[in-house]
């Protein structure tokens, strides 16, 4: 990934927090333009919500079941569309719970400079009483969010 990789950079670290959406790629797409133009580093997550049977500490972010793998593997492809053969560099980390919540603890724990996730088209009612997740991690993470529409 070239790029300018000044040490003044605003984004040295960037987190993208990815699902299987209609926006995975837009999402994928800009933010290996914002990686490529920064020299940023580049973390990527999705968080499932289900519980697991897996005990320890989830931050190593392996999946765990069939399904997860499933999941992972279909965005390791998507991603060599946008990345190339650095893809394989790239990790997917697999997280459980709260998205909002468990991306924004990511972020944090990874010292990323900026995360990207898309919006999904909610209606009004929905977003009005329940939020999006897009939302709730702008409100809760401490870390500059682009939400991509």
């Amino acid at each position: 990934m070239e790029g300018s990789n000044s040490t003044d950079s605003p984004f040295k670290k960037i987190l993208i927090g990815l699902d299987l959406s209609n926006q995975t790629d837009l999402v994928i797409e800009r933010s290996a333009y914002l990686v490529r133009t920064f020299g940023a580093e580049l973390q990527v997550v999705t968080v499932v919500h289900v519980p697991t049977s897996t005990a320890g500490d989830e931050m190593d972010g392996n999946p765990a079941n069939k399904g997860e793998t499933q999941l992972q593997d279909e965005l390791m492809n998507r991603l060599h569309k946008y990345f190339g053969d650095s893809v394989r560099q790239m990790e997917i980390k697999v997280l459980h719970g709260d998205p909002a919540e468990r991306i924004s603890e990511y972020a944090d724990y990874t010292k990323s400079d900026l995360i990207i996730v898309g919006s999904k088209h909610e209606g009004a009612f929905r977003k009005a009483v329940l939020g999006t997740v897009s939302g709730s991690l702008a409100n809760k993470s401490k870390k500059s969010v682009l939400i991509m529409k």
